[in-house]
């Protein structure tokens, strides 16, 4: 297997991981009781879910989500 396609690979499993994690933490913060309407409607944007679903109390989450974030920017910064 060369360096390129395990680093396509990669690309391809850490945005799949990134998007599932995205998914849920929307989820988890559109259904949360404790914000307003208007902080779960700013959900909706990508770069606030993570924000808006550590203020709904889904904070593992949150941390999953930067976390595959910046590991996706690691690996598109080698590509």
């Amino acid at each position: 297997m060369t360096r390129e396609l395990a680093l396509f690979l990669s690309l391809i499993v850490v945005a799949a991981c990134w998007l599932l994690l995205h998914v849920l933490l929307l989820r988890r913060a559109l259904r949360a009781d404790v914000l307003s309407r208007r902080v779960r409607l700013l959900a909706w944007l990508p770069p606030a879910t993570p924000v808006v679903g550590w203020l709904a109390g889904a904070r593992t989450l949150s941390l999953l989500w930067a976390g595959n974030a910046l590991a996706y920017a690691l690996l598109r910064s080698l590509a």
